[in-house]
């Protein structure tokens, strides 16, 4: 902490507050000071914490603070650790939780939620086949918001798919006309083995 502090001041020339997030599962960590000391040379640095771990999940989702729904997804992560199926219902949860009404109400602004939206994007990492199906399944919530509230999610691995899901409709549609599958590689961007699939369910 000490080295980030000193950095960012050199560099910076500011104020700074100070605060280390611990996503352990152990709560009792005490780290909260850096000391040094050398033929009379002394540094006596402290600076604020806050363990994920400490926290409770009731607590957080009843908060107003959008710090709360990281500090959430950082608990889940801890929670579901190697387990997909858990991960995949925590970040549905999240994710739910941040495109309907209830975020809204809390007056959280779209810029928050934007942000948040990708930090669990990134922090909540699935398997493609699972990311893929969860994406699928929150497609209507993300086209209402992105149209009630002016929520952009571009360059996001979310954004990706959904591109992908709009050229495999077009590539169908292609394909269904009579374009070669060089030819809908070529207007879609998708690769050769994608649409060599879409051509095959098509004659199925």
């Amino acid at each position: 902490m000490f080295q980030y502090f000193y950095r960012i001041f050199d560099l910076y020339d500011k104020q700074i507050y100070a605060l280390a997030i611990f996503t352990s599962e152990i709560s009792s960590l005490k780290m909260n000071s850096y000391h040094y000391d050398f033929f009379g040379t002394i540094i006596d640095y402290h600076y604020h914490t806050y363990r994920n771990a400490s926290q409770s999940e009731f607590d957080l989702l009843q908060s107003n603070n959008p710090f709360a729904i990281a500090v959430l997804a950082g608990l889940y992560v801890s929670k579901s650790k190697k387990n997909n199926h858990l991960k995949y219902k925590y970040k549905r949860k999240l994710m739910r939780l941040l495109l309907q009404d209830t975020m809204k109400k809390k007056e959280v602004n779209r810029e928050y939620i934007q942000k948040l939206f990708i930090f669990i994007d990134y922090i909540l990492r699935l398997p493609k086949k699972a990311e893929d199906k969860l994406y699928q399944e929150i497609i209507p919530l993300v086209e209402k918001e992105e149209t009630g509230m002016g929520l952009s999610l571009e360059n996001t691995p979310f954004a990706k798919f959904l591109q992908k899901q709009k050229a495999i409709e077009i590539a169908t549609r292609l394909l269904q006309n009579g374009f070669s599958v060089e030819e809908v590689v070529k207007y879609t961007g998708l690769e050769k083995e994608d649409v060599c699939k879409i051509q095959k369910g098509i004659e199925q």
